[in-house]
Parts: C-alpha cells; sequence; structure tokens
C-alpha cells in the first residue's frame, strides 16, 4: 500500500510541475499574446529538475514497476496538459492559424 501511495504521490507532484511548465512555456505565451514572456530558462530548467526527481527517486529505490507506472502517467499526462489551448486568442488569429494548415 506505501508503494502505492508513494507512486502517486510522485505523479502528482511530477504532473503539478509539468502543468507549471505549460503555463510558462514562452512560445506557447507569445503564440496567446500574453503580455509577460514567460518564465525564464534557469526556472524552467530547475522546475524539470524537480519533475524529474521523483521517477529518479523511484529508480533509485529499486522498484521498477513503480518506476514505469510514474513514467508512463507523466507521459500521457503530460501529453494531456499540452493539448489545451490558450483560451484568450483573438478569433482573427485562430482563423488564420486553421487557414496554414489546409
Amino acid at each position: 500500500m506505501s508503494d502505492m501511495v508513494f507512486t502517486a504521490a510522485a505523479i502528482a507532484i511530477s504532473l503539478a510541475l509539468i502543468a507549471l511548465l505549460w503555463r510558462g512555456d514562452p512560445k506557447r505565451r507569445r503564440v496567446a499574446r500574453l503580455r509577460d514572456r514567460g518564465d525564464s530558462a534557469g526556472t524552467r530548467r530547475l522546475m524539470l529538475a524537480a519533475a524529474l526527481l521523483p521517477g529518479a527517486l523511484l529508480a533509485a529505490a529499486g522498484d521498477a514497476a513503480a518506476f514505469f507506472v510514474w513514467l508512463g502517467s507523466c507521459a500521457i499526462g503530460g501529453w494531456l496538459i499540452a493539448q489545451f489551448q490558450p483560451t484568450n486568442l483573438p478569433a482573427d488569429h485562430r482563423a488564420d492559424r486553421h487557414r496554414d494548415r489546409r
């Protein structure tokens, strides 16, 4: 039971940090025409290291199953987080973006 709780906590921590990385991504913020420039490169690197730390701890503990559950959960969760689009794009900008794909 404690292994499952530790794995769930590791997943939650990593996904929270992945969401923070998504929120502060400068390219995503630029496309959404948000005023601030997002997080600095140093801040993003620190958040990345912190997001990977729970997985490293699971691997160091020798629990391969927990590590692979964490790895898969972070991959799927990160993909789902990346699917969210900024909601404050002007309507004409959204139309231009879809027109370029045709």
